[in-house]
């Protein structure tokens, strides 16, 4: 019977939700990985920063695997992955050119209820982007109107 195998870190972020990106990547890649010391960093964040910020662990006998994961990250090998998710925020293609290189946007109405009810307030909400902008004419249109 061998000894436990303890958790090594790997990574050490900022933002905690930095570190649950990269702790979701490597839990798609089958490495099993912790985030530590996130509640620092939502409740005290300098002493989150005094104790090396948010961290990733993984099991010792995963630490090869990890960094390798860690390393295509920082080398965008998995930027473009986000590009296959997109569509789904639209409502098809761009009603002038056709193309499906679409970036969601919040109306203008969203933007000014977002600001006054921050500054008066100190409200936020998740607005709805309900419109989109093509990237390759710049069109912009309301999905929700799109016939």
């Amino acid at each position: 019977m061998s000894g436990p195998n303890p958790l090594v870190t790997v990574a050490s972020f900022r933002d905690p939700w930095e570190a649950h990106i990269v702790r979701g990547r490597l839990n798609a890649e089958d490495v099993l990985a912790f985030v530590i010391h996130e509640n620092h960093a939502w409740m005290n964040w300098p002493i989150s920063l005094a104790l090396g910020g948010v961290k990733i662990q993984v099991p010792a006998g995963s630490i090869d695997s990890a960094l390798q994961i860690l390393a295509a990250v920082k080398a965008g090998k998995y930027a473009d992955v986000l590009e296959d998710y997109e569509p789904v925020f639209d409502n098809g293609p761009c009603p002038r050119c056709t193309s499906l290189s679409l970036t969601p946007k919040f109306s203008v109405r969203d933007r000014i209820s977002l600001v006054i009810l921050f500054l008066f307030f100190g409200i936020t909400y998740p607005a709805q982007r309900s419109w989109n902008r093509c990237r390759n004419c710049h069109n912009i249109w309301n999905r929700e109107l799109k016939a």
